[in-house]
């Protein structure tokens, strides 16, 4: 109901559930995130659920609406529960969605208390895709912030995927 997903409340209540229909500023955000018509600002002040949005979308690589919440005035660095969006897509490999932020003004040394962008991806590379699906995006990640001239902090390539630890050691 808070993102106003009106297929799923509908199967909710077939099975007997109630759920409450959303507040304004959840309706406002649903549509956001869905594309739908909404007014310019939210009708009231949003919550800090609401503003974890874009690093969720970030990290599913889900441009699109990325780019929405942006529009709609959710702040670059909301942070979510490990950082903000630019953290997640380093984190998750969304090389895409990395340049759409930097592009928005998303700063490539965000320092959180896990670490920079860069950190991010090491970590990520290493840990969240040992099967190497994500490899090419994580690469993309890493050459991204590289090219910006990022700093590189110990340990970075010691987490990291061995072509990422590669191109980190490369830059040392």
């Amino acid at each position: 109901a808070r993102r106003a997903d009106e297929s799923l409340m509908a199967i909710l209540e077939e099975a007997g559930g109630k759920p409450e229909r959303p507040d304004p500023v959840a309706a406002w955000i649903g549509a956001v995130h869905d594309g739908r018509p909404h007014a310019p600002t939210p009708p009231g002040p949003l919550r800090a659920g609401d503003r974890e949005l874009l690093p969720m979308m970030a990290s599913a690589g889900a441009d699109e609406r990325v780019a929405r919440l942006l529009d709609a005035g959710i702040p670059i660095d909301s942070p979510g529960l490990e950082g903000a969006a630019i953290h997640y897509a380093c984190m998750w490999g969304r090389a895409s969605t990395l340049r759409l932020l930097l592009a928005r003004g998303a700063d490539p040394e965000h320092l959180t208390d896990l670490g920079r962008p860069l950190g991010y991806v090491a970590w990520g590379s290493g840990a969240l895709d040992p099967g190497g699906e994500r490899a090419d995006g994580y690469l993309q990640c890493a050459e991204t912030l590289l090219a910006l001239g990022v700093a590189i902090q110990q340990g970075y390539a010691d987490m990291a995927s061995d072509e990422i630890a590669a191109l980190i050691e490369a830059r040392l």
